[in-house]
């Protein structure tokens, strides 16, 4: 978590303040008041990054690295504050405990496109609920780790238009990239330890 205020100069970095969290919450006083709220990955808990404001997007930096990028909200004075989840930054913690999607208080941002939430209103009525919250995690998981997002939204997309309910296994058989092929085995013969003695005999004859 860090706060920051803005500068004048659109791009300038701001200061950072970090806190043990991986939720990012920021107030911007710029000729008017913003206040965002975005997740972060975890991995940046307890860094110091600096933070490049621009009208679309925030830019945080490690030292010299950009590290993380979230899109700007706005939002009108004494208004709500915005929150900007990515569920990848999420699906980590998700896949582990995945019946914790259901009572979510980010379960509205963790519906990517329009047809991941036709997907969990499917599961949730054809499925058990531990069941559904299962599948549906697993469906985000695949799109996070394999950057399948697109293709399994078109993938869902055709299975619920032909009346079927997402599966996950039927997910990763389509969208998924084929798993490597095994490696050759390869045999490494050791070394004869004669040729060693060979070499020091010929070398102590030299002397």
């Amino acid at each position: 978590m860090f706060g920051y205020s803005r500068q004048d100069v659109k791009g300038e970095p701001s200061g950072v303040r970090i806190i043990a969290s991986n939720e990012l919450h920021s107030d911007i006083h710029h000729g008017g008041d913003e206040r965002h709220i975005a997740r972060q990955p975890s991995r940046l808990i307890g860094c110091r990054l600096k933070v490049h404001i621009y009208d679309d997007r925030l830019v945080c930096y490690l030292g010299t690295t950009p590290v993380l990028t979230v899109g700007r909200r706005h939002f009108k004075r004494h208004g709500p504050r915005v929150r900007v989840v990515d569920y990848r930054h999420l699906i980590g913690g998700l896949v582990k405990k995945p019946q914790a999607f259901r009572h979510s208080v980010f379960r509205e941002e963790l519906f990517p496109r329009p047809v991941f939430r036709r997907a969990w209103e499917a599961l949730d009525a054809r499925l058990e609920p531990r069941k559904a919250c299962r599948v549906y995690v697993g469906l985000l998981h695949l799109a996070a780790m394999h950057g399948c997002e697109a293709a399994l939204a078109d993938h869902l997309a055709a299975v619920l238009d032909a009346g079927g309910a997402p599966d996950l296994e039927a997910a990763r058989a389509a969208v998924a990239p084929p798993a490597p092929a095994s490696a050759p085995a390869v045999s490494v013969p050791a070394p004869d330890p004669a040729g060693y003695d060979r070499l020091l005999t010929h070398l102590g004859e030299a002397a």
